[in-house]
Formats: C-alpha cells, structure tokens, sequence
C-alpha cells in the first residue's frame, strides 16, 4: 500500500504545473521523517494546500513539551492540528474512544487514540494562549476566549475511506469527518488548483466563530507557539527613535523561519540580499540543532571576516546556546585552518602565496574523528574560495552530512568563484532566496539596490512572494534618506564628520556604539601625510569623543566589541557583517578601476559600505568620479 500511494501520488500531484507554488512549510525541505505516514502527508500538502498564499503548515511544531505532527493555518478556518498514523486497516486490533490495540509484528500494542491525541495537543495550545492574555477576546460573549479557532483532526494514510467505513461505521471511534484517508490524499483532494483540498477542511473544519486576526496578532501567535524563532537583540545602548526601528525586527519571518527549522542532513545555500536576515537564520539553525537534534552534537560556524567572530557569539549566546566544543564554534576561516594544522597563523601583512600554502597544509592533515563537525554553518560565502571550501568539507562529519552556506553575491569583494559540485557539495535544488531586507530603512534599502542592480530596483525590500498580500510585513521602516556631501579637501571631511558626529551625540540621537566612520584606504595623497584613519581618531578626540580603531590589527578584530561606548572607526572590509545605526563613509572617491581594483569590486565594495547602515547615512567626498556621480543622482533619488 505504502508503495501504491507514492507511485500514484506522484503521477497525480506532483507533476502538475502548478508545483512550484506551494504553501509555507516550516521547515520547508524535509528529507528524513520521523514515519513514511508523515512524509505522505507532508507532500501531499505541499501540493494540495492551494492557493499557496493561504496557508502556513508547521511540521513536528515544539510546545512546550508536546510535539504534535502538522499544525495548518488558514485565515478562513484558523489553526488545525493533525495526527499522522500510517497503520493499514488489518493492524487495528481493537479500538476505542480512548485506544487503539495495533498488531506490530508478534505483538499486539495499546496506542492512545490518535483523535485523543490532537485533542490533547489542542488544550495546550488553548492553554498556552490563555495564560498569554494578548490574544484572547475582551469583552462581548466570547469574552477570556480565544481569538482564532482551533480544531483537530487525524490522517490515515495507509487506510482508504471504504475499509475504514466497513470496521467503524459511525462516529463512535473518531469523527469520520475529521479524517483524512489514504484516497483522499491520492485523488480525492488531489486538485491542482487546490479548491478540493480547500473546501474539504472548509467543510470539515467549519469554524465555531470567526477568525479575525492581524498580521501583528499572527507573528505573536507563532512566537507565542514557537518562542525560538524571537530575536534576542543585543542591546547596544540604542535611543528611543532607533529603538522603534529595531523593535520591528524581533522574529523571524516565516521563510526565515522555514530555512531555519531545517533538522536533517544534506547541503543548502541560502541567498539573499544585505539585511535579509541570512546571519541570523544561520544562528536560529545552529540553536535548533543544538536543541532538537540528537545526531548533531558538534557545530562549527564559520565566517571570513574576523571581526565577525565575536559578534556570531554574541547572537548565539542571546539565543541561550551553548557555546565551545561542546555547543557551537566560532571561528574564521585561518583560525580554523590554525586549529587543523597546529601551528600559528600569521593574520596579517603576509601576501596570497602565504594564505595559500597555510591551505594547503590544512587540506594535507589527516584529522581525527573528534576534530570532525556533525553540522557547519558557513556565513560570508561569497568570500570563499573552491580550496577554502575544500578546507570546510575535510572538517565535515558525513554521516551527519549538515551543511549550509549562507552568501550574498552582492557583496563579493574578493572576485571569488565557486564550483560547489567540484569540492563535494551538492546544492542543486537546494538553494532558498530570501528577499525582504528589515535591517535597513526602506531609503538606504532604495538607495543601495538602485545603486548596486539598477534603477528597477526599488527599495523597502519586499519581495513579490504571494504570501506578502495575505501576511504583509509591518518591519519594514523609513528614515531619513541618504546623503552625498563633497568638500574641498579630505581634512575638511574628517573635520566635518568629528562636528556632526558631536551634534548626533549633543542631540542624544545616537548611542557611541551605534556610529561608525567607514574608509576605504588607510593613505591618500600625499603619502607622508597622516593615515587616514589617524586623522579621523584625532578629530574625534579633540571633541571628547571615545574612539576605537577596529581595524588597526588582527588584535582589534579578533576582540572587537559592539557593544562598548565608543564610535568605530574601521575599513569598509572590516566592517562586512556588522551594521550600525549611523554610519560615515569617506574615501569613496578614491577608488578607481585599475590593477588594484575592478569597477565589479569598487560597486562591491560601495555597496557593502551603504548597507552598513540601518538607519541614517553620510557619504563624503573630495573628486567628483564616476562612482560618486552615480551615487549622487540615486540620493536625488530619494
């Protein structure tokens, strides 16, 4: 019968043109189920559970301590939870209101109704939404209830409708209305348009009242539900009008979400565009493993910037993971390939051919099992080279095979290119796109993908995904647009930054660790003159405020704080991965295409720099490019 099913069920479903719509699926790429029966049930789902912009369907959902199998949310019918069995009709000894009596092999067991079941999971989520308060009805005659329905119901994948009928012809046992069978999910309610499959649970599952519920409402059920997918924000001694910028971003979204909650093995790259959310999506995914899956019990995040490193910790260790061998790791790539070869690496002030041989060495080493990871995150992608990734795969533990990659090819700053299938991993298929940018406001969103993707490129970085229109996302916010200021000479940039940055302070806009002065090259002309990020130090300094040279020296990296009371004053390259809520970029102009750099990697670069900034933006500038003409006309833009 198993067979039956999958071979039909295939025929008939999936290779309808309408395939590549489906509903949100939490997680949305499950390869290994607990039972065949919740597999059947998934895919048919992910096919019949149409127009694909109605639904949300949550697999093995976490609450509290009960794990129900499938939780589906439709804004016409409110919240169904499902209880998956894939017995046949001959297996089912004995049953009852309260139990089934199911033959397995020689031995006959005494199994809890599964109707009993999703009941029982019911009352928890009715529980739970009650000793909330916030979405429970204030007055009028549903008053202390509910504001969205809940119902219950039972798939039997394995058993068609006629058998069952013919054992238990009433109601007796289970509702036979609340049932799915094996016939409904081959043909049945295999209707590609998904009218089948709605009017069925419409029919089935008929409400008791209404459900009324707002975006707002929907993303507090689903943390009220499924509290991991909170974003437990570092606190950076944020004011009060930046801190309703960023109170807007504090769970993830459901695609987020469905990448996140992704507990089985295999290869994926997640893409997407700066302010997506990837990083955090790579730290969701490292606390779910952590907590959920047994198999995983070493984790390796790994990035390629060095000042990342301490930052991924901090958001790891606000989430409650545990961090270190015995939790989750954090390195960069050299200080992972230090710890494969044994000896020190050199971090800076060495050329290509260094790097290359300490790759080298690390790919030659035989490693042990105990330095083998179960699961490796990769954040920065774009950074790494084919051999770097080699160096990632070598470290990889392939029995458990758990591997993602997060890049935005945006922000490729090094020319690297890839050939994933050549360095042992396999992503075809697997690749998830997120789309929506909440870090920045809809003006430095607007203005940074003009710039970088071209005048069609509007801002506020909401995607065309069918499920915006049924759950639009309040997160996104607005400030104040961008700027672009020329001066007559680079001291009379840093002198005009060192007077705004002082009245932001005097102002209380902007909290010392919130403001950032970002440059592209520690020298300009003439070369015996100060640094540049000396002079930038200096002027700050003679305003009282508290300064810090993030990119000085790998010491500055490796130990970079964001969280302590001073203005950063760092290279564009440095800063990749980080943001700040006000950021000053000088320099801009002095990049121009050569041997040094490619117009691909200045836009790169530039590009980078601009989405630093969450909220407020200042690019300075002494000669008129190229780069800064366009740059220019997109403020105007604004």
């Amino acid at each position: 019968m198993k067979a039956s099913f999958h071979t039909r069920h295939t025929a008939q479903c999936w290779h309808s043109g309408e395939y590549k719509f489906m509903p949100i699926l939490i997680p949305d790429d499950v390869e290994q189920f607990t039972t065949t029966g919740e597999e059947a049930f998934y895919r048919f789902l992910k096919v019949a559970a149409k127009p694909d912009d109605r639904f949300i369907v949550w697999y093995s959902p976490d609450i509290g301590d009960s794990e129900p199998d499938f939780i589906l949310y439709s804004p016409d019918i409110g919240l169904i939870v499902f209880e998956v069995k894939d017995w046949c009709i001959d297996q089912i000894c004995e049953a009852n209101p309260k139990t089934f009596k199911i033959r397995s092999g020689f031995k006959e067991e005494s199994r809890t109704n599964p109707h009993e079941q999703a009941r029982a999971y019911v009352r928890n989520l009715l529980d739970c939404i009650r000793n909330d308060g916030r979405l429970v009805n204030r007055d009028g005659f549903a008053q202390g209830k509910p504001k969205i329905p809940i119902s219950h119901g039972v798939v039997f994948t394995n058993i068609d409708s006629f058998a069952y009928r013919e054992r238990f012809p009433n109601d007796g046992i289970i509702p036979i209305s609340k049932i799915f069978f094996w016939d409904d999910l081959d043909h049945n309610l295999c209707d590609p348009t998904g009218k089948a499959f709605h009017d069925a649970i419409r029919e089935r599952f008929e409400p008791v009242f209404p459900c009324h519920i707002s975006s707002h409402e929907l993303n507090h059920l689903r943390q009220l539900l499924y509290p991991t997918i909170r974003i437990n924000t570092i606190d950076r001694g944020m004011q009060d009008e930046l801190k309703n910028h960023d109170h807007n971003v504090r769970l993830l979204d459901l695609h987020q979400e469905a990448v996140a909650r992704r507990f089985n093995g295999g290869h994926r790259l997640v893409s997407g565009p700066s302010g997506c959310g990837k990083t955090l999506v790579l730290v969701h995914q490292a606390v779910y493993l952590k907590k959920y899956n047994p198999a995983v019990k070493r984790i390796l995040l790994l990035c390629y910037n060095v000042t990342l490193v301490n930052y991924l910790r901090r958001l790891l260790a606000a989430q409650g993971a545990p961090l270190g061998p015995d939790g989750v790791e954090v390195l960069h790539f050299y200080e992972l390939c230090e710890r494969l070869t044994g000896e020190k690496v050199q971090h800076e002030k060495q050329d290509m051919d260094y790097y290359d041989i300490v790759m080298e060495d690390a790919l030659s080493k035989d490693l042990p099992d105990a330095m083998m990871y179960d699961a490796i995150l990769v954040d920065e992608g774009q950074d790494f080279s084919d051999r770097m990734l080699q160096v990632v795969m070598k470290c990889m533990n392939r029995k458990t095979d758990y591997l993602t990659v997060a890049l935005d090819e945006g922000q490729d700053l090094y020319g690297q290119k890839r050939n994933w299938k050549s360095v042992g991993i396999n992503v075809k298929g697997r690749v998830r796109q997120l789309n929506i940018i909440y870090r920045n406001t809809k003006e430095i969103t607007g203005f940074a993908n003009r710039f970088r993707f071209g005048a069609s490129s509007q801002g506020g970085g909401e995607g065309e995904h069918p499920q915006h229109a049924l759950f639009p996302d309040t997160r996104i916010s607005s400030g104040p647009c961008p700027t672009v200021k020329q001066f007559a000479s680079i001291e009379k940039v840093i002198d005009h930054v060192a007077k705004e940055i002082r009245t932001l302070l005097d102002a209380g806009s902007f909290h010392l660790s919130e403001i950032a002065v970002m440059y592209t090259m520690k020298r300009t002309e003439p070369v015996d003159s100060p640094s540049v990020p000396d002079q930038i130090a200096a002027a700050l300094d003679s305003r009282g405020i508290l300064n810090k040279w993030l990119s000085e020296d790998y010491r500055a990296k490796r130990s970079h704080d964001i969280t302590s009371s001073s203005v950063t004053i760092t290279t564009i390259h440095s800063a990749k991965g980080l943001d700040f809520a006000c950021v000053f970029i000088v320099g801009l102009d002095a990049l121009e295409p050569g041997e040094r750099w490619t117009q691909e990697q200045i836009d790169s670069l530039a590009y980078v720099g601009v989405t630093r900034a969450r909220y407020q933006l200042e690019i300075t500038f002494v000669r008129k490019t190229n780069l800064m003409e366009r740059l220019i006309a997109e403020a105007k833009s604004c």
